[in-house]
């Protein structure tokens, strides 16, 4: 039998519109892929595949080819030869599922009662495994993946993104088309509203939003999650009473609504990756897809004793879920305490050892030999500040100058070695003493390493308040102190730092009282820090597992914020500890900086 006219045409149009839709849903799923570029937990694609040849015979197969070309080769790093390879494998994957797919299905339901679930199980179980393998070695042979990364997960990953989009979208779309319209006529819709859609409504919104709703978390607390056990009911009644595609449409919108919530870090599934999360969720939403392909597809007479045993099936798994959650919960919060502990001991003994490095520097003036630029430098270059005192941006001099003493004290500098020297403020506005009705000026005289720091020398930091009240705060106390946050004059990039001092007495002078200290003060040891740089440093090692977020002073506000740090395949914790952040023994108990450390361990 000849086709007839523009045949062709049709089946051209056909396929160039299922490409387009293909290579749509393919860039929708490679968007969430994070273990690998073109390995997603998440892949409607596959199930569109599927359908397009079920619906549209398996002449449309071209299709597939094209669409998952295209979507390939868009991604970054993987080259002509490696996109036709993989989609090959997709093609493969659709063309077996399909065969799979209408081989069983055929079977009579006398020899094999639900033979429309077996179809749909089989398909989704044996079809990826030709895109998974395929794909993997077309991309091991490239140089896109080695041998030393994870091959296994990567596989899994595949494999389970595309066997969930033939379990929820080959499904919804098989049953569309075989759905009758007289189940979903108004007057039906309407004569069944309060006895089956609005519950059927209800349970779904329910269980789509209690997981993900902050007042539901805050309220019921891990309990929320338990909302998307409500599901199950409302698959069963949308099987039930409205037919397949009532009920697959109902595991649709949890996927689009779990897909979402988890991806912005949300919702009960998350997990240390953006990939484990939506791996977690897509083995939740396998349950739901083969609920809806068994209930649909078992005869009515049977479903009643069914439904019953299933749904007393789903109270114990809820049950032991939430008894499972609490305790993974439990062991979570220990663990994060652990790790809270550790950081916290690590950042206070990093303030000790840039402590350490400074009072090596009062004790050069402890020996009373004199000390100039000269030394000052050949000092700093023994304690090898980049080696041995990473994290620090420098360790400089800063010395109080009476107003009437400046003119000399600037000559005596320009003769030491920097004929260039020039006092320039930290502020446009000068600042009074608060012990004495005059200007202040404690000059920034010696910086190393120079090269970085020039723009720090010879600032006044009498002439910011926040500066001027850490340096006055160790002189008045003898103990070190810190500033709050401010921005390095150093620093092109503008990033959040703060300093820290050390007071140098004159020898031999009573340090009894404040007043007694101020008298004695000859000069202040200090050191300039970027935010970034110290906490990233004092955290090495360990940053990977946890989120973390300094802030200065006790709330959370963007110009308070001293250094965050975000994995970038991490999606916002489970857990979170805040705590303040005192430098014990350091002199600064009234200053408190807070630490919020968030994982999921």
């Amino acid at each position: 039998m000849r086709p007839f006219p523009g045949y062709a045409l049709a089946t051209s149009l056909k396929i160039l519109v299922l490409a387009a839709a293909y290579l749509g849903t393919a860039r929708l799923g490679l968007a969430l892929a994070s273990l690998s570029d073109s390995a997603s937990p998440v892949w409607p694609a596959s199930g569109l595949a599927v359908a397009g040849l079920l619906i549209f015979g398996m002449g449309t197969w071209p299709f597939v080819l094209i669409g998952a070309f295209i979507a390939n080769l868009l991604t970054p790093g993987v080259g002509l030869l490696t996109a036709a390879f993989i989609a090959l494998g997709n093609t493969g994957e659709a063309m077996l599922g399909a065969l799979l797919f209408a081989r069983i299905d055929g079977i009579e339901k006398e020899r094999l009662q639900i033979s429309r679930a077996a179809a749909h199980g089989l398909a989704a179980i044996v079809a990826p495994v030709c895109s998974a393998t395929i794909g993997i070695s077309a991309l091991l042979v490239a140089g896109n993946l080695s041998w030393n990364v994870n091959l296994g997960a990567i596989w899994v990953t595949w494999w389970t993104g595309d066997a969930l989009g033939i379990l929820i979208i080959t499904t919804l779309l098989v049953a569309l088309r075989e759905a009758k319209a007289a189940d979903y006529r108004p007057s039906r819709l309407w004569a069944t509203l309060f006895s089956d859609l609005l519950p059927v409504l209800g349970l779904t919104a329910a269980a789509l939003v209690l997981p993900f709703l902050p007042v539901a978390r805050t309220l019921l607390g891990p309990a929320a999650a338990l909302g998307i056990f409500l599901l199950y009911p409302a698959i069963l009644l949308a099987a039930r009473r409205y037919g397949p595609a009532a009920a697959h449409l109902v595991v649709l919108a949890a996927a689009v609504a779990y897909v979402l919530g988890t991806a912005a870090g949300l919702g009960p599934f998350m997990d240390a990756t953006l990939n484990q999360s939506l791996l977690n969720m897509q083995a939740m939403l396998a349950t739901f897809a083969l609920t809806a392909i068994v209930f649909s597809d078992i005869p009515h007479q049977s479903a009643r004793l069914g439904s019953t045993v299933f749904l007393v099936g789903c109270l114990v798994a809820t049950g032991v879920f939430m008894d499972r959650t609490d305790i993974a919960r439990a062991r979570d919060e220990a663990h994060l305490g652990k790790i809270v502990d550790s950081a916290m001991a690590r950042i206070h003994e990093r303030l000790l050892v840039y402590s350490n490095a400074l009072e090596s520097g009062a004790a050069l003036y402890a020996t009373g030999l004199p000390v100039g630029r000269a030394q000052w430098r050949a000092f700093a270059g023994t304690i090898n500040i980049d080696g041995r005192y990473p994290g620090i941006n420098g360790i400089g001099v800063i010395y109080p100058v009476a107003p009437d003493g400046l003119e000399a004290f600037l000559a005596r500098v320009r003769a030491d070695g920097a004929p260039d020297f020039k006092l320039h403020a930290a502020s446009t506005e000068p600042v009074l003493d608060d012990f004495a009705d005059a200007l202040e000026y404690d000059v920034i005289t010696y910086i190393e390493p120079a090269g970085v720091n020039a723009p720090a020398l010879g600032l006044n930091v009498a002439t910011e308040a926040n500066r001027r009240d850490a340096a006055f705060r160790a002189r008045d106390t003898g103990l070190p102190a810190m500033t709050k946050r401010i921005i390095l004059v150093q620093d092109a990039q503008r990033r959040a730092g703060f300093l820290y001092f050390i007071p140098v007495y004159m020898p031999g002078k009573p340090l009894d009282t404040v007043a007694q200290r101020r008298q004695a003060l000859r000069c202040w040891i200090y050191a300039p820090f970027i935010s970034e740089v110290f906490f990233r440093e004092a955290l090495r090692d360990m940053v990977e597992e946890v989120n973390v977020a300094v802030y200065d002073g006790g709330e959370v506000r963007p110009d308070a914020l001293l250094y965050r740090k975000i994995s970038p395949d991490t999606l916002g914790g489970r857990l979170a500890a805040r705590l303040g952040l005192k430098a014990a023994g350091l002199g600064m108990a009234e200053q408190v900086s807070r630490v919020d450390e968030g994982g999921t361990p």
